[in-house]
């Protein structure tokens, strides 16, 4: 996730954000997301039970679902689901005053 973070993070917050995120996605990040999906294979969270390496997870992935919706497999899509269901989560994403989104609308 680091990686992927790495590669991402200096054009995240540039006005050129749209004009190259596709670049970046194709040449340097496609192929590590790949790769963790794989990792996160059947399990319910990375390393089978919820650790913190999931929050960072959710959190990209949650990047990802608005920047690059083809990168999201079914079975990110369910990885998704089950973290936003979980007891806390659920109820904080569910409080009308939080918005996950924000950030991304700064940009569009």
């Amino acid at each position: 996730m680091n990686d992927i973070k790495k590669e991402f993070f200096p054009i995240l917050f540039s006005p050129e954000l749209f004009a190259k995120k596709d670049e970046v996605f194709k040449d340097k990040i496609q192929e590590k997301i790949t790769q963790l999906t794989e990792y996160l294979g059947k399990k319910d969270f990375l390393v089978g039970t919820l650790s913190y390496a999931d929050f960072i997870f959710y959190e990209m992935l949650s990047a990802y679902f608005y920047l690059f919706p083809a990168c999201i497999t079914p079975t990110l899509v369910a990885y998704i689901k089950r973290f936003e269901t979980l007891p806390g989560i659920k109820e904080y994403i569910a409080n009308p005053s939080i918005d996950l989104k924000y950030f991304f609308f700064k940009f569009t």
